[in-house]
C-alpha cells in the first residue's frame, strides 16, 4: 500500500524533475522556470488572466507571481490592463513575442508527460487520471 510520505515524496520529486526539463529553455531565454510555467498557464487556461488567479491556480506565492509578470511584462511577453470596473485588478495578455516561447514550451511539456509515461497502459493513464481527479477534488473540499 502507498505511504503518505512516498506519496509526497513522488510529488515533489516530480515538480523537481519537471522544473529541471525546462531549465535549459528559461536559461536560453534569460528567464525563470516560473516565468515559463506562467506563460504556458495563461496561454492554456486564458479566463484566469489575474495575478491572483495564477497564484490560487498555479499554487504560488503572490511574490513570485509579481515578479514574473514584471519581468515578463518588461520583457513585452505580458501585457496588463487595467479592469474596467475595480481598477485594482490587473489582467494579463500573452504578447506575439510569447508565442514561439509558448509552442517550445509545450513540446517540452509533451515530451516530459512521455518520458513520465514510458511504460505505462493507456488503461493505467486512464485510472491515474481517475484516481488524480478525486485527490484533487478532496484536496480542494478540505
Amino acid at each position: 500500500m502507498l505511504q503518505l510520505t512516498e506519496l509526497l515524496c513522488s510529488s515533489a520529486q516530480l515538480k523537481k524533475q519537471y522544473d529541471r526539463h525546462f531549465a535549459q529553455l528559461a536559461s536560453r531565454c534569460k528567464l525563470t522556470v516560473n516565468d515559463i510555467h506562467l506563460l504556458l498557464f495563461l496561454a492554456d487556461h486564458p479566463k484566469w488572466d489575474t495575478a491572483r488567479d495564477l497564484s490560487e491556480h498555479m499554487f504560488l506565492p503572490k511574490s513570485c507571481v509579481s515578479r514574473c509578470v514584471d519581468s515578463l511584462s518588461r520583457r513585452e511577453f505580458l501585457s496588463l490592463r487595467e479592469d474596467e470596473r475595480d481598477r485594482r485588478v490587473v489582467h494579463l495578455s500573452l504578447l506575439p513575442a510569447s508565442l514561439p516561447l509558448i509552442e517550445e514550451g509545450r513540446l517540452l511539456r509533451q515530451e516530459f508527460f512521455s518520458l513520465m509515461c514510458r511504460g505505462v497502459s493507456p488503461e493505467e493513464l486512464r485510472q491515474l487520471d481517475d484516481l488524480v481527479q478525486k485527490i484533487s477534488t478532496n484536496l480542494r473540499e478540505a
